[in-house]
């Protein structure tokens, strides 16, 4: 895989139209999604800088950038991302969700830290509950001054703050849904009629986080998990559920306890608990949860199955939003990771994968058992 590039398939087809240069305060008014007609380019972008432009015209609102070297300084993180080899050895990404050159996923600490370095506009909000947070604006200062020493610290914090998940492992362990399914007797297709197999990429209104999954008046009801959901043809309650479930999992609201990104819960959802070369913690989790769904669209239990897929889709989208960054770095520069107009390359390619994720679904409960792999 070539860094740099970017998937090549029609999933990764854009609008035809150029976006304008990024420049301060550039951009369009957010489009809306009712009504968009789907427009596509023959190639998908070329290199980063066009994906960047691709996904500010997708996000429907401006990058954060001010000036084309800051924007450099980010895409050199995902130039200098890790290979897929080393944490999504099963090939769960290229093989069962068909993505090529999603790179953003392996994002690490350090080119994170000397990209922060050649933005000087973002500062994490530094606030819990409306109250400062003194020691992160601290860490925040020495990790853009020194990485080097910041990173030395995280030595001793990065397993303290993952010690309590990585000691329940849970991602190791077996996993059976909690759930308990409820057939409604519908097939697939009475279920799910406007369901499409193409690949959709309108203009979506997102808000700027990358799960941000649920309808609420300041968005007009149309971004993040249930705006791919909805642009797919899912319908209103079935993109409500999968994308408040996708939500849940930051809030406890799950009938999977706690699942927070929590030194107490269970960071591996959020974050790469397993060593260098094993799979992902994450994309066990997606890969888990998407089995389950499938499983329970077989039952003809479809709310169930909707469940599950929020859940999957919560990790699978921190895979992309995260990368393989440490807790700690993480928690010392705030939300520069999720916020998508800072991280528009995680962004593109989240929304791919959030679209072939609900696709797998789609196909893993339409398929005839002489079909299965």
């Amino acid at each position: 895989m070539k860094a740099g590039k970017v998937p090549s398939s029609a999933r990764a087809a854009v609008l035809k139209q150029p976006i304008a240069p990024l420049t301060p305060g550039a951009g369009s008014a957010s489009p809306s999604l009712a009504g968009d007609s789907l427009q596509r380019q023959p190639a998908a972008p070329t290199d980063l800088e066009q994906e960047a432009q691709a996904a500010q015209k997708l996000m429907g609102k401006p990058l954060s950038y001010t000036s084309t070297q800051e924007l450099e300084a980010y895409l050199g993180t995902v130039r200098k991302a890790e290979p897929l080899a080393d944490y999504d050895p099963q090939g769960f990404l290229t093989k069962q969700l068909q993505l090529s050159d999603v790179r953003a996923s392996g994002r690490t600490d350090r080119p994170t830290l000397e990209a922060l370095r050649k933005i000087p506009q973002y500062h994490p909000s530094n606030t819990l509950a409306g109250l400062p947070i003194l020691p992160q604006r601290a860490l925040f200062a020495l990790a853009k001054a020194s990485p080097g020493l910041f990173l030395a610290l995280t030595k001793a914090t990065n397993p303290a703050m993952e010690a309590i998940s990585k000691i329940k492992a849970k991602w190791k362990k077996p996993f059976a849904s909690v759930q308990k399914a409820s057939p409604t007797g519908l097939t697939p297709q009475q279920r799910y009629p406007g369901v499409v197999s193409d690949d959709i990429f309108r203009p979506l209104s997102f808000s700027r986080d990358f799960h941000a999954g649920t309808p609420d008046t300041s968005s007009k009801g149309r971004y993040g998990t249930y705006a791919i959901a909805k642009a797919m043809g899912f319908s209103e309650g079935e993109a409500n559920r999968i994308a408040r479930m996708d939500e849940g999992i930051d809030t406890n609201q799950t009938p999977y306890g706690a699942t927070s990104y929590s030194p107490l819960d269970e960071m591996d959802r959020h974050f790469n608990l397993a060593s260098k070369g094993h799979e992902d913690s994450r994309l066990v989790w997606a890969q888990r949860h998407l089995k389950a769904a499938i499983a329970f669209g077989k039952q003809t239990a479809y709310k169930q199955a909707e469940v599950e897929l929020g859940a999957g889709l919560h990790s699978l989208q921190d895979l992309f939003a995260h990368g393989q960054l440490t807790p700690s770095t993480h928690a010392t520069i705030g939300e520069f990771p999720d916020d998508v107009t800072y991280n528009p390359i995680a962004f593109y390619q989240a929304t791919e994968a959030t679209q072939a994720y609900l696709q797998a679904y789609i196909s893993g409960i339409t398929q005839q058992p002489d079909q299965a792999p």
